[in-house]
């Protein structure tokens, strides 16, 4: 039996990562040309397990939840997501990008918006 790697961020760099870490066959619905409900699908699955189980409590006022922040780039004729920062919200739940991509904490947001910049943009942009 191997010994899982004590850090989440090292054990969780891609999608796959992710459905390994909690147990699932990859999504079926990948083979759809569907980007932007497929990108939401996989960051919901990323997000969950970076989480560890944590889950955000929306009626709590004073949990934080952190999210990756980002700002479209453009040059010329064309756009790019790029990550900016993490921020978080006590009292209400942010719908930029959606309640089920909270953070327990700012290094799994940074760590998401960095390492998933790709699947972010596809559900962004």
């Amino acid at each position: 039996m191997t010994q899982k790697l004590q850090n989440v961020t090292d054990r969780i760099k891609t999608y796959e990562d992710a459905c390994n870490e909690l147990g699932r066959s990859i999504d079926p619905c990948m083979v759809l040309n569907m980007t932007d409900e497929l990108a939401y699908r996989k960051l919901k699955v990323i997000s969950k397990a970076l989480n560890e189980g944590w889950e955000a409590d929306w009626t709590d006022l004073f949990q934080p939840k952190y999210y990756p922040y980002f700002e479209v780039e453009i040059n010329g004729s064309t756009s790019g997501l790029v990550y900016v920062n993490s921020a978080h919200a006590f009292s209400h739940a942010n719908t930029l990008i959606g309640s089920r991509l909270a953070f327990k904490s700012r290094e799994l947001a940074e760590y998401a918006g960095k390492q998933f910049i790709d699947i972010y943009k596809a559900f962004i942009l």
